[in-house]
């Protein structure tokens, strides 16, 4: 998630910064490492008992204790498998349950993931912002950033991995307070294994807030990791997102 506020000095030596969905602190007995807070035990959330095993393909089990544990959604366990595995999140402490109407959370040590039905697809899962209610708790609010306040800009891309014969086709979506922003034509700069840079504009996001944009084919070796800045002007700021694709299945 973006940066909210930090690096802070802690009493016990070491430092802290916030972000949307996580925050990390930093040992002075074990320097040169970064470490995940247990952020949802931190803002409150309660842990539930573990339960049995739900005996589903599309379940993974996490046993805790005595056979009992968590049940969680193949798609959640995908997502964190994508993104630092449990290693990162933590043990689940919930199960997977709808909170409002098709809007769904399951907690774990270090954060909460949400499941919403109204989102297009590849963007149903978002973590929750966590950071945000960590900040308020623990250092009170602050003006918020426009670019932060409610403002988010999620990238994608269609295929991954991709050989260096094959197009990619880069996806946005701009949403404002939940809803998409209709409009707004972030600019794009894919940074090429030569090191020379293309750039480009998206065409103006429509209804849904959504828009595409494709490159070419890049030339570059098997394990080549492709690295891509999407920005754009919201009102008076900048908001970027930096991501990368894989080039794989070159003869």
């Amino acid at each position: 998630g973006n940066y909210l506020a930090g690096p802070f000095s802690l009493t016990e030596g070491g430092q802290e910064v916030v972000y949307e969905s996580m925050v990390l602190y930093t040992n002075p007995e074990n320097p040169g490492k970064a470490f995940v807070r247990d952020l949802s035990l931190m803002v409150g959330i309660q842990p539930e008992p573990p339960v049995a095993r739900f005996d589903n393909e599309f379940i993974v089990f996490i046993a805790i204790e005595d056979g009992l544990g968590y049940n969680i959604p193949v798609f959640f366990y995908d997502f964190l498998a994508e993104h630092g595995g449990l290693k990162a999140s933590g043990d689940p402490i919930t199960e997977f349950r709808e909170i409002s109407d098709g809007l769904h959370q399951q907690c774990f040590t270090n954060i909460c993931l949400m499941f919403d039905e109204s989102r297009p697809a590849g963007l149903q899962i978002q973590p929750r912002a966590l950071g945000l209610e960590y900040r308020t708790l623990f250092y009170g609010t602050e003006p918020e950033d426009p670019a932060l306040n409610g403002v988010t800009l999620n990238v994608w891309e269609g295929n991954s991995p991709v050989t260096s014969q094959q197009s990619q086709t880069l996806y946005v979506i701009v949403l404002a307070e939940g809803k998409g922003l209709e409009g707004v034509q972030p600019r794009l700069s894919v940074f090429l294994p030569d090191g020379s840079v293309q750039t480009g504009v998206f065409p103006p996001t429509d209804a849904r807030g959504q828009s595409a944009f494709t490159v070419g084919p890049v030339q570059g070796p098997n394990g080549t990791w492709i690295n891509y800045d999407v920005c754009f002007e919201y009102p008076g700021d900048e908001v970027c997102v930096a991501e990368q694709y894989f080039l794989w299945g070159n003869p």
